[in-house]
């Protein structure tokens, strides 16, 4: 079984390589390739992750990244909460 993570956290990704300003080409264009889609396999989330975590050398990237997610992320049920 693959466990599989919403395409929405490559989205939060991004956000949060913006405000932190982190500049990275590489983990950039792969971020962006990824925020379309639906879903991706949580290894590949995983590595992200930590790619960004040495990028960044921030205290608390997950929690930074984290905090980077809105009601908009939520789809239909974020949507049905802001209407």
């Amino acid at each position: 079984m693959i466990i599989r993570v919403s395409g929405q956290f490559a989205q939060i990704m991004r956000l949060w390589m913006e405000r932190y300003t982190i500049d990275s080409p590489s983990l950039g264009a792969r971020v962006a390739a990824l925020a379309d889609r639906e879903s991706l396999p949580i290894e590949q989330w995983r590595a992200l992750l930590a790619e960004a975590r040495e990028l960044s050398q921030l205290p608390h990237t997950g929690l930074q990244i984290g905090s980077q997610v809105s009601l908009r992320h939520l789809g239909v049920l974020g949507y049905l909460v802001l209407n």
